[in-house]
């Protein structure tokens, strides 16, 4: 036996603790697992999050096209209301716009909404456009005098003859 180890510990003396204790290592891992489950809190509503503002977005562009097509068509839209269904996106919704007066004569005010078409009462987007009335003309349209890739045009002083206007000489 070694003369320089005591054969016996004196008490109050305490050895050398080299690891971690039950108490702190459960300690560890609750402190930890309140961390994970913020990170996947937060993971989760950042998904639902871009789910909504994706719904939201594609429902906006369908508003917009409705309203572009009222405008595009050239008709003087009737004050009133009117509906329909319209898929984009390999998604079915339904619209509703309602055609109002406003101070300005030669304008009218539309306002859409957007939902699914399965839940025509849950609202994704709201969007509201003026139309002017259209302009009645009696002129003929005025030509186009591009070029319409022969390299005949304007810039080298001649005219392209399918692009212009047949009644113009």
């Amino acid at each position: 036996m070694n003369a320089d180890r005591p054969l016996h510990r004196r008490p109050g003396r305490r050895r050398r603790q080299r690891g971690f204790t039950l108490l702190e290592v459960m300690i560890a891992l609750a402190v930890a697992s309140l961390g994970l489950m913020a990170v996947y809190r937060s993971t989760i509503q950042s998904a639902a999050n871009t789910s909504a503002l994706r719904e939201q977005t594609l429902a906006h562009w369908v508003a917009m096209n409705q309203i572009t097509e009222l405008r595009v068509s050239g008709e003087w839209p009737d004050v009133g209301s009117e509906n329909g269904d319209a898929e984009f996106a390999d998604t079915e919704y339904r619209w509703e716009y309602e055609v109002s007066e406003t101070d300005v004569e030669a304008l009218r005010r539309v306002d859409l909404t957007v939902a699914y078409a399965g839940e025509p009462d849950r609202v994704l987007a709201s969007v509201s456009g003026f139309i002017g009335r259209p302009q009645q003309s009696t002129a003929p349209p005025r030509p186009w005098q591009g070029t319409t890739g022969d390299g005949n045009g304007p810039e080298d002083g001649q005219r392209d003859g399918p692009a212009v206007w047949e009644g113009e000489q």
